[in-house]
């Protein structure tokens, strides 16, 4: 199998592309066969920190992932906050994915549902497919909004048909409360702002932003900042997210100049040069604030308090 890299892709660190093209492996993984030699460029032996050329030829031999470890078999807790007959709304831990895709074997979130909910199989049954399926081809019952695997918190599940039309529509007319916090790189120039600005999905999933007159598939985000402690080389923020775009929260932050500390795959450049790299081993972002109408139109609202990890990674920052 082999790679040509193009324009687009020149500069890229040889680790980061190759994540990014086989997200079926981690990064370490990536770089552990790096090193073994598994990936050659122009038919030589490279090393993790290669930097990609316009024209380099990426050549290997087809890989088996290896089973997902680490964190999986320790045995993520899913703490769930409130379950009713309707919904179910829980904390996400930072390392599970929230519905699997194609080739991927590891437990997920819906995986968890599904076990402690049988009900929930049935949730979307009478929802056409591309309403059932809105990222990959696998079904996603209950699931109406999603967190990346290395982000944590709040999230709700539906449990029944009726709740999954009445929140979702709730998604649908900006109706939900969704606040999160992020520690960026650098010094915010505001203390408060809304990045609107639209995104599209470029090669290899990667979100970009653009304008809805340069691409006609781009879609309007709509991201709400506040700066709630500034550090020596980074801000503490509060997101007030009111639209729900695939990873527009990282994208954001990248294009304001400040990505969030752990991001790899939304890195500025001036991080990228760092050489001292945080090792936080997630994303600094965790969904603080969730509130919704139940089906009795009463409000409900979940808050968390910061995660122990993150707690100590800000401690040590004073």
């Amino acid at each position: 199998m082999k790679y040509i890299i193009t324009a687009e892709h020149a500069k890229e660190r040889l680790d980061k592309f190759l994540t990014v093209k086989m997200p079926k492996f981690s990064r370490s993984q990536i770089q552990k066969m790096i090193k073994n030699g598994e990936f050659k460029i122009n038919r030589e032996n490279t090393t993790v920190h290669c930097f990609l050329r316009e024209n380099d030829k990426i050549e290997f031999k087809k890989i088996k992932p290896e089973k997902q470890i680490t964190k999986q078999k320790g045995g993520l807790k899913i703490r769930a906050l409130k379950e009713t007959k309707d919904y179910l709304v829980i904390n996400k831990p930072a390392g599970l994915l929230v519905h699997g895709a194609p080739g991927l074997k590891e437990k997920t979130l819906v995986d968890w549902l599904v076990k402690k909910y049988p009900q929930i199989k049935k949730v979307v049954d009478d929802y056409p497919q591309q309403e059932q399926n809105v990222f990959t081809d696998i079904p996603r019952p209950g699931i109406v909004h999603r967190l990346d695997r290395d982000v944590s918190g709040l999230m709700v599940a539906a449990l029944n048909n009726k709740f999954f039309n009445h929140i979702k529509e709730q998604f649908k007319t900006r109706k939900i409360k969704k606040i999160y916090w992020a520690l960026v790189n650098g010094h915010m120039s505001q203390d408060g702002g809304v990045i609107n600005t639209a995104l599209v999905k470029g090669r290899a999933g990667v979100m970009k932003t653009t304008t809805k007159e340069k691409d006609n598939a781009a879609k309007e985000a709509l991201t709400e900042f506040k700066v709630l402690k500034k550090f020596m080389h980074y801000t503490l923020l509060e997101i007030n997210l009111h639209t729900g775009r695939t990873h527009q929260i990282r994208a954001h932050l990248k294009s304001v100049g400040h990505s969030i500390v752990g991001d790899e795959l939304y890195q500025t450049k001036d991080v990228k040069k760092k050489k001292k790299k945080d090792n936080l081993g997630r994303l600094f972002l965790f969904a603080e604030e969730l509130g919704f109408f139940d089906l009795s139109n009463q409000w409900q609202e979940f808050k968390l308090k910061i995660p122990s990890e993150l707690a100590k990674f800000l401690k040590a920052l004073k």
